[in-house]
């Protein structure tokens, strides 16, 4: 078998056990509130996963952007909202005493810090003109980045539910900022990647169907891909919006003896 051949079926393999162990977990976990929701957030990942797409991907900046807002951005936004809003609010809902949430609260604080800051350096990271050569260039590399923004979309889907509410407004602001940030920036800016930029027709041979939709002025590619990352930051920010995972914050903290209806709840 061709080294790259099995690859290819040991990444997409690894993509299928990340979701049955995520689905396993969310079940017994008593996470999972809709099925239909997580089926179709797990289905859209396993696509942007594929490393068969990959090979285009990598050179093409507009397939490049869409896999990687699906893979880093809109699957996760679907596990999210997919999993029971129960769990928003009561940290660890199914794991353990009530006794050491406050403990578990104040470590998923620490380490939302860190995936924040990691999630937004690989937004950045590699679509800075900077790097993006290098990572383009390198199937192993691409695929390490993929899986580090993979991870990194995982790993953030459960630390908004088992976080304090008051952080949420935070990782919101977190997510959708940097994605439009590069889209203003690669709609806006002169050709950032005309040095290098490859066609994917003189690298791979496509469908003619297909060739007319690849073989595009580096221009029109940059800013096809900054029009993608715009598009999902309002995407994502609607699917909060509906999914109600914008409004998990309670309301601002009352004085001690007013009602407990009305109290905040941290």
């Amino acid at each position: 078998m061709n080294p790259m051949y099995g690859a290819e079926w040991l990444d997409t393999a690894a993509g299928i056990v990340l979701v049955v162990v995520l689905w396993r977990f969310c079940r017994r976990s008593g996470m999972v509130g809709s099925q239909g929701l997580f089926a179709l957030a797990s289905l859209l990942f396993l696509i942007g996963m594929s490393p068969w797409m990959d090979q285009y991907a990598r050179h093409s900046l507009w397939l490049h952007s869409w896999q990687s807002v699906l893979i880093h951005h809109m699957a996760p936004l679907l596990w999210m909202a997919a999993l029971h809003p129960v769990c928003a609010r009561q940290p660890f809902c199914s794991a353990g005493k009530s006794s050491s949430l406050g403990t578990r609260a104040t470590q998923s604080d620490r380490l939302l810090m860190v995936l924040l800051l990691l999630f937004t350096l690989l937004t950045w990271g590699w679509m800075l003109p900077a790097l993006h050569p290098l990572l383009m260039a390198s199937a192993a590399l691409y695929a390490l980045m993929k899986w580090l923004m993979a991870l990194s979309g995982v790993s953030l889907c459960f630390v908004v539910f088992f976080s304090r509410p008051h952080n949420h407004r935070w990782i919101s602001f977190t997510v959708i900022v940097p994605m439009l940030l590069m889209g203003i920036t690669l709609m806006l800016a002169r050709d950032l990647f005309s040095g290098y930029h490859t066609p994917l027709t003189a690298t791979l041979p496509l469908p003619e169907l297909l060739s007319t939709g690849f073989s595009l002025p580096v221009s029109v590619d940059q800013r096809l891909a900054g029009f993608i990352f715009l598009i999902s930051a309002l995407i994502y920010w609607a699917g909060e919006q509906i999914t109600g995972l914008a409004r998990l914050a309670p309301p601002a903290r009352v004085a001690v003896g007013v009602s407990p209806n009305k109290r905040r709840y941290s």
